[in-house]
């Protein structure tokens, strides 16, 4: 019986905005503090939903999830909770250390969550299960974790690897006979995490006083995690040495295609998509996308009209007004060409509801409201037509007609022709034919005709 727990905050939760700001203030807790940064936080298009799908189709086995959140507003309202244990902070950490705004705070009193397995995987919410996962990925026959921890150097030391060292430190006095070079700490790759609650509890019996003494609302230098429980699994010898078959991606360090790419190849078990580097939101799009395509089903998870978006009333202003973005009981008329050449869709589960698509253009963005939408085609409007003038001057030009191998520079675009190939547009390395190009400006003309039939 291997149960799976993980933390989850949802930043758009207006009582949980106003427990943060109350808090903040209360305690003169200054912008940008050490734990406070808003990437800590934010939400970068709702992937929690394909978390749980992922969880259903390539973790089946798993017998409870245990759900943490900081109070009830912060389940989403598509999650059926007849199936989840939810978890709230105060069900498991003391009142003294709470509200809490630290993810460590949370890891040191999982031995505290009623209920819990011995044997339990911890995760987060940013990592995905995007292949077929057993218990033997996790567990040997013997009920042993599997873990590899490897060393690294002490460089670069940003807030989260200094708890790593704080916790090895601190565990390392529990078996002096395990020399760590001192230039050099353990870690093991930020996936999911096999634990055993016997071995959580022994941790916080032997290093209680020193665990609360570095307790703290936000992150700080003096924090530890999680690790402590993987270093002592490992320094007591109660581990198998195996590496997980998973990836670490963030935004900073790898491209969005190939984040993309991975996702829709399965090229690993599980991935962890951490959003550093994350700052527009085509790509958090393109991620929503291609989650969307691996898992397009609806899991067991979730409740069953919580997809029913066709016969739901359009009130899209309320509910922008209650959450900032939606309400899961607002849907909205959809929009679409037979031909699947473009649509204008409504989303529930993200955070920017409007999800405008136009295929020969390869754009793919979202946004809160019809009145963006007409922004950004009157812009690609704008940005078409010149080199639609120029293609039309083009091919009534005899020279260009005779040509077998064409290049012209026009503007930011390059306008290329090559044999066996229809004459096409090249524009940040992707190519768009001339076709395209026409097709596309009749249908940003029709989607403006049609968003202005809506009736706010």
């Amino acid at each position: 019986m291997i149960d799976l727990v993980f933390p989850y905050v949802n930043s758009s939760d207006v009582i949980w905005q106003q427990t943060y700001k109350k808090y903040c203030e209360d305690n003169n807790v200054p912008p940008n503090l050490l734990g406070t940064e808003a990437e800590r936080f934010r939400d970068w298009g709702d992937l929690l939903r394909f978390k749980f799908r992922a969880i259903a189709k390539n973790l089946p086995w798993i017998n409870n999830i245990y759900f943490i959140v900081q109070s009830e507003s912060q389940v989403p309202e598509w999650l059926d909770k007849s199936k989840v244990r939810i978890i709230t902070h105060k069900d498991f950490i003391p009142e003294r250390y709470l509200p809490t705004y630290n993810s460590t705070t949370i890891e040191m009193f999982l031995w505290n969550i009623p209920g819990l397995s011995e044997q339990f995987i911890y995760s987060n919410d940013d990592i995905f299960a995007i292949n077929s996962c057993s218990e033997d990925d996790f567990y040997s026959c013997s009920g042993l974790p599997k873990v590899h921890l490897y060393l690294k150097d002490k460089v670069s030391i940003n807030a989260f690897r200094k708890t790593l060292i704080n916790g090895q430190e601190m565990i390392n006095k529990d078996f002096p006979s395990i020399k760590i070079p001192e230039d050099k700490y353990y870690r093991t790759d930020h996936l999911m995490v096999p634990l055993l609650k016997s071995t959580v509890e022994q941790v916080w019996k032997k290093h209680r006083i020193e665990i609360c003494n570095n307790i703290s609302a936000f992150r700080t230098n003096k924090n530890v995690n999680q690790y402590i429980y993987t270093y002592y699994q490992v320094f007591s010898n109660q581990f198998l040495d195996v590496k997980f078959p998973g990836a670490y991606l963030d935004f900073e360090s790898t491209k969005i295609s190939t984040i993309c790419d991975i996702i829709n190849d399965k090229s690993y078990k599980a991935i962890c998509i951490n959003d550093s580097g994350l700052n527009n939101e085509k790509d958090a799009i393109d991620v929503f996308n291609a989650f969307q395509r691996v898992f397009n089903q609806k899991c067991k998870y979730e409740l069953v009209q919580a997809d029913d978006i066709q016969s739901r009333t359009f009130d899209i202003i309320g509910a922008l007004k209650k959450h900032n973005f939606i309400e899961s009981k607002t849907s909205i008329i959809q929009l679409y060409d037979d031909s699947n050449l473009w649509s204008v869709k409504y989303i529930p589960e993200h955070k920017y509801p409007w999800l405008l698509i136009v295929q020969p253009l390869q754009y793919n963005e979202c946004f809160t409201d019809t009145i963006a939408i007409k922004d950004a085609v009157s812009k690609l409007l704008l940005s078409i037509q010149p080199i639609d003038e120029a293609i039309t001057n083009l091919e009534e030009n005899p020279i260009f007609k005779g040509s077998k191998e064409f290049s012209l520079k026009y503007d930011n675009y390059d306008i290329v022709k090559v044999p066996g190939q229809d004459a096409f547009i090249l524009k940040n390395e992707k190519q768009y034919t001339f076709e395209n190009i026409k097709i596309s400006k009749n249908i940003l003309l029709l989607i403006n005709e049609k968003l202005s039939t809506i009736n706010f």
